[in-house]
């Protein structure tokens, strides 16, 4: 979610941490002989002090955290680092590749979901987690647009979108997943709901990507700090966590346009690897509403539990409100994918990158 992601995975890195998640399973010693309770997690999530304050004064241990950025450099450093992680924060859309290596241990954080927005309970129960494993965060995509170039609406077609956008300048969400959800809801088959064999589904070409894109002077990216400021940026694709971040440091009209059929929740799990008593209070910690308000002021993801008078930013409260008063009708990523079909994607979107960056550069 995510802010986070690209992408260079390999099945190496897949299989590495599958054998050290396998390690982590055979034991039950915990992981962090200095006090300490150690997580790896996407950046931002758990940098306010407020959080480590927390965990200190309910669990009367230190919160360590490692942070990434993306889910490719997720798998390469649990597989690479020599620390054992007691929790481990990570995106959905690559749950298939580890949920068979994480250990079934007596960790239960199902009735913190029952606190939860009843449409994420219902979506959580619907998944049919293993019991250590829960919702954390989530985020939604959608665009954020330029008034002074651009005019979107509810009702124009990705197509239309791509076409107002002309030569200007737009931002694509560095993310093969999210990519190629967007070209095949939009070119695929309209029965196509929910995304489950990368190989039975639209392929995520340079072709094909665009196809989507058009004319438009493209960048990949997930901090767009250096475009949103020129003066032909028309929109970026990704998510409102992030667009909102750039709302409030631009300091312009920006908009965000929440798509009925191009916007999608997508969300961020959090399992809990080890039942050491201090691991299992530091994520009953974690996963509190006083914790994930902290989180979602200082990140502007959405917390399960869906209360958005705790929102302090007026921008991100506006935002807020209008995302869950849509939630009902709101699609929801999952994209189940195979380790193969992963590394096919990022291999894709590695050669469209390429080939994007040789086309704009005039090379």
């Amino acid at each position: 979610m995510y802010s986070k992601r690209k992408n260079n995975l390999n099945l190496k890195c897949i299989f590495l941490i599958y054998a050290f998640l396998i390690a982590i399973a055979s034991t039950n010693v915990y992981a962090a002989p200095d006090g300490s309770v150690n997580v790896i997690t996407w950046w931002g999530y758990l940098d306010s002090p407020g959080v480590a304050q927390e965990v200190k004064d309910k669990c009367n241990v230190n919160l360590s955290h490692d942070t990434y950025y993306t889910n490719n450099e997720f798998l390469r450093r649990v597989s690479t680092n020599k620390t054992r992680y007691d929790i481990i924060i990570f995106s959905q859309t690559i749950y298939d590749l580890v949920k068979d290596q994480i250990p079934k241990n007596k960790v239960n954080l199902t009735a913190i979901s029952e606190k939860f927005n009843p449409i994420i309970r219902n979506q959580y129960q619907h998944g049919n987690f293993p019991h250590n494993v829960i919702y954390f965060m989530h985020s939604l995509s959608g665009f954020l647009w330029n008034p002074k170039v651009i005019d979107l609406s509810s009702q124009d077609s990705v197509e239309d979108i791509f076409k107002k956008a002309n030569k200007n300048i737009i931002v694509m969400i560095d993310d093969p997943v999210e990519i190629w959800n967007l070209i095949n809801k939009t070119y695929g088959s309209k029965n196509n709901t929910e995304l489950k064999n990368y190989n039975d589904t639209l392929q995520l070409n340079s072709a094909n990507f665009k196809r989507l894109t058009q004319n438009a002077t493209v960048y990949m990216a997930n901090n767009y700090n250096q475009t949103y400021d020129q003066k032909n940026f028309a929109f970026a694709f990704g998510w409102s966590g992030d667009a909102i971040v750039y709302m409030k440091q631009a300091k312009k009209p920006f908009k965000f346009l929440i798509h009925p059929k191009l916007s999608y929740i997508s969300s961020d799990l959090m399992a809990v690897i080890n039942d050491n008593p201090q691991t299992i209070c530091v994520a009953k910690v974690l996963m509190s509403k006083k914790v994930l308000d902290i989180v979602e002021n200082n990140t502007y993801y959405f917390s399960p539990y869906g209360d958005y008078q705790a929102v302090k930013l007026p921008a991100y409260q506006s935002i807020y409100q209008e995302v869950f008063k849509k939630l009902p009708t709101i699609q929801w990523l999952e994209a189940p994918l195979s380790s193969a079909d992963f590394e096919k994607m990022t291999n894709a979107w590695n050669d469209i990158q390429l080939n994007m960056r040789s086309t704009r550069d005039g090379n």
